[in-house]
């Protein structure tokens, strides 16, 4: 007969217990991933809002920004086309959005345009996947821009200048509020 002796089994037993107790516990607490934490304001309820439309219609999301008059006439857009006074497109501070169309309003006027440009202030500020504000609304400039220092106004879309002369506003005239969606 074979000679056990008790205290290697109860030894045996009780660290056998103790691994399946870790490890259960272990697998309980796996570590989680989490989300950072931020010190940024919620989104500013005046720049976005959604509107739902009847029939079964798509949920637009709107953005009200402060748009600027492009200019640039004879340069060249991110979108490889030259820029004639007559134009009617814009620019909004992300690649994402090139030759993407959009609906613009100001006071009560809509008019389609194509996204041709990226501007102003920014190249990777798609603030319309996120909270709906643009960097420049807050006084910053993102990305590789961020070395030419704070924005010069609260931007966050361009008008080209047929666009500008279109909806009546006076070349004068620096910063309008605007309304603006996608298509």
């Amino acid at each position: 007969m074979l000679k056990v002796n008790r205290c290697f089994i109860g030894r045996t037993i009780c660290c056998f217990v103790c691994a399946i107790a870790f490890l259960g516990v272990a697998m309980y607490y796996r570590p989680q991933a989490r989300e950072p934490k931020t010190t940024e304001r919620p989104p500013d309820p005046i720049h976005t809002y959604t509107v739902v439309l009847p029939d079964n219609s798509p949920v637009l999301t709107r953005y009200k920004v402060y748009a600027t008059r492009e200019g640039l006439i004879g340069g060249t857009t991110a979108s490889g086309r030259v820029i004639h006074t007559e134009d009617v497109f814009v620019a909004l501070p992300s690649r994402k959005a090139l030759n993407k169309w959009v609906c613009v309003r100001y006071q009560g006027k809509t008019i389609r345009a194509q996204v041709w440009d990226v501007g102003p202030w920014n190249t990777i500020d798609d603030y319309w996947n996120y909270e709906g504000v643009p960097a420049a609304a807050k006084g910053l400039r993102i990305g590789s821009m961020a070395r030419y220092g704070s924005p010069k106004n609260k931007a966050g879309i361009d008008l080209s200048d047929g666009l500008w002369d279109q909806f009546g506003i006076k070349r004068g005239l620096g910063i309008v509020q605007v309304e603006w969606w996608f298509e």
